[in-house]
């Protein structure tokens, strides 16, 4: 089962269970459903890229992580900022070379001053200056068992009975919830040190750093940086969780547009519509009648298939196949799958996805918030039904998106005219709402 179904019957089983009821030190369930979520719903092959992951540390940066721990101690010490940013500066910087950025949160911190960004990644260069978040390095330091042994036998419990089996061990739920008392020894000293207005959080699951604001009393808001409905499970609740509830959510949401937000529950107390210029403006490049499919780290093995059927089918169409930045480091695996079909280009930052979207007459994908940057573009989307497509039948009713289930189903589909869209997803960015968020105090 995937999809909606997977979600409802996740959200029931949540409920069913009161896995949010367990009492203890602190909301176990939800920091660690995300994770039981993904290792339930990914397919295999997904899981096996993600897992088999392994990062290897050169010495150079190992001198430039210390570099780093002191310059954050002496930014904390003996500088004061008004905000703290939570950045993970991933995506390539076009408007200059050799940088990286977050593009969510760069429109921000380009508008105000007094702000201290505290991002994931070191090695690059970014348009602004960051501190290294050592959170992740703290809980290199922790050892021992945090998750309740007697809440694991509940959810495996629990699994077992709504989906036949339980795909999550005792451990790997043990390091989730490990690596959250982990960030939160390190978000509290930040806290206490830095003291500051309030904190942005430009990340996916901030358990942790909400925790720590709350402690202090510090507004705390979550900036969007993904589609987001019903299978976000970061964002999607059973109904009757509310914000009263023993979960860990941000009280305040930054939002792209007023569309967000309208088909999950999510326990936010108020809604912040700051919108986007990078996703609402549309860039004027010529089309090339190319064809853009957005993969994902969780799609490509399936997407990459259907790719290639297609090019085999149609060496008169030429695909543009853009990889998300979780997948760079598998581009050359990529670019040899397709060695034999000269109609598929394989991107990962040589072009800006907003480009490779405009220059296309055709978007495919699977899920993904660029289905909706292609939308607002103008383009027509075919929506490739696998895995958990039916989070995308909530755009429904479009006349520029369609769903099909496999090569002679989409070129019968593609080649139709696209019609004015009947509802943004975006808006531009709104200066006077950003104000009233950065002066939460």
């Amino acid at each position: 089962m995937q999809g909606i179904g997977f979600v409802d019957k996740f959200h029931a089983m949540e409920m069913k269970y009161g896995l949010f009821d367990y009492s203890g030190e602190d909301p176990y369930w939800d920091i660690v459903r995300y994770s039981v979520f993904c290792k339930q719903y990914m397919d295999a092959n997904a899981r096996v890229q993600i897992e088999n992951r392994v990062i290897l540390h050169h010495w150079k940066e190992l001198l430039l992580v210390a570099k780093c721990l002191l310059v954050l101690i002496w930014k904390m010490t003996f500088c004061r900022y008004k905000h703290l940013i939570l950045t993970n500066s991933r995506n390539k910087f076009f408007e200059k070379d050799g940088y990286w950025y977050d593009s969510i949160a760069y429109p921000i911190i380009r508008q105000y001053q007094d702000i201290l960004c505290m991002d994931m990644y070191f090695a690059q260069k970014t348009p602004y200056p960051k501190v290294l978040d050592f959170s992740n390095i703290v809980i290199r330091t922790m050892h021992g068992d945090y998750m309740p042994r007697e809440l694991y036998d509940k959810i495996n419990t629990a699994l077992q009975s709504t989906f036949g089996e339980n795909k999550i061990t005792y451990d790997e739920l043990n390091t989730v919830v490990k690596a959250y008392y982990g960030q939160l020894k390190f978000y509290r000293v930040v806290m206490k040190v830095l003291k500051p207005q309030n904190v942005i959080v430009s990340r996916g699951n901030p358990k942790a750093i909400v925790k720590a604001c709350q402690e202090r009393n510090v507004p705390c808001v979550l900036l969007q940086h993904e589609s987001i409905e019903k299978d976000e499970i970061n964002w999607s609740y059973p109904p009757g969780i509310t914000r009263n509830s023993n979960i860990l959510f941000p009280y305040y949401a930054a939002m792209f547009g007023s569309y967000w937000g309208k088909n999950i529950n999510a326990p936010v107390g108020k809604y912040i519509y700051i919108g986007s210029d990078e996703k609402y403006e549309k860039l004027d490049v010529p089309c090339d009648d190319s064809f853009c499919v957005i993969s994902s780290i969780i799609h490509g093995v399936i997407l990459k298939q259907l790719v290639r059927e297609l090019a085999s089918e149609r060496q008169d169409l030429k695909f543009v196949y853009k990889m998300h930045p979780n997948e760079f480091h598998l581009k050359e695996e990529y670019v040899r799958f397709f060695e034999r079909q000269d109609n598929v280009r394989v991107v990962s930052t040589e072009v800006s996805t907003p480009e490779v979207i405009a220059r296309s007459r055709c978007v495919i994908a699977i899920v993904s918030g660029c289905v909706y940057e292609a939308l607002h573009a103008g383009k027509r989307v075919g929506i490739y039904k696998r895995l958990n497509y039916e989070r995308q039948l909530a755009l429904l009713p479009n006349d520029n998106l369609f769903f099909f289930d496999g090569v002679e189903d989409f070129l019968t589909q593609y080649d139709k005219p696209v019609t004015e869209l009947k509802e943004s997803y975006y808006m531009p960015f709104n200066r006077e709402n950003c104000d009233s968020m950065m002066n939460l105090k």
